[in-house]
């Protein structure tokens, strides 16, 4: 009986080094149901894998798995926090007020804001001063300015065409002279006469 287990270990071993020094190669494995590999040894060690039984005289039967057994299943992991979340009105936790979240682990606040300042209200005293400009010759320029009234500031300005359009002037300023003065510098490009107006919008 001894003898037996030895050449049957033999013979696999034997079988195996075979296929992996590329005697036998894996693909011509039958491919039997299950994965079961049918193999027929002799008393010489040597080895036959057919597609199933029985073997040849004088050769013994044996089989072996292509598939290895399953592992064991791996540990479930730990499930995870619920949060539920809740108004928090104002008081202690949240001067003004927000929102609380409950945890198993403890729980935590997203407070509001503080409201902010009212706003001071519109502009007091809000005016555009409108000035038109001399008659120009054509290829002459001028500055042309538009002041507010006394006791307000310029906030901004601008400037147009009395006639025709502004592809007829070009423009070198455009800007706030001190604190109550647009200022515009216009060139005259068109074939005629003609002027700009000036606008400085102003507030208290």
């Amino acid at each position: 009986m001894a003898r037996r287990g030895s050449v049957l270990i033999g013979a696999v071993v034997g079988a195996l080094a075979t296929m992996l020094l590329g005697g036998i190669a894996w693909a011509a494995i039958p491919n039997t149901p299950g994965g079961v590999i049918q193999g027929c040894y002799d008393s010489g060690g040597n080895v036959k894998v057919i597609e199933a039984l029985p073997c040849p005289p004088k050769y013994t039967p044996f089989q072996w798995n292509q598939q290895g057994p399953s592992g064991t299943n791996g540990t479930n992991g730990t499930n995870g926090t619920s949060v539920t979340s809740a108004s928090e009105p104002a008081g202690a936790n949240c001067t003004d007020g927000g929102s609380k979240f409950t945890a198993s682990n403890g729980v935590t606040y997203a407070c509001n804001g503080a409201a902010g300042l009212p706003g001071s209200g519109s502009l007091a005293g809000y005016e555009q001063a409108v000035v038109t400009g001399p008659a120009l010759s054509p290829g002459s320029h001028e500055a042309v300015a538009a002041a507010c009234p006394a006791g307000k500031k310029v906030l901004g300005g601008g400037w147009g065409p009395t006639a025709g359009g502004v592809r007829d002037w070009q423009i070198f300023q455009s800007a706030p002279n001190g604190d109550t003065v647009w200022l515009v510098d216009a060139k005259n490009i068109a074939d005629v006469d003609g002027s700009i107006k000036v606008y400085a919008v102003c507030a208290s």
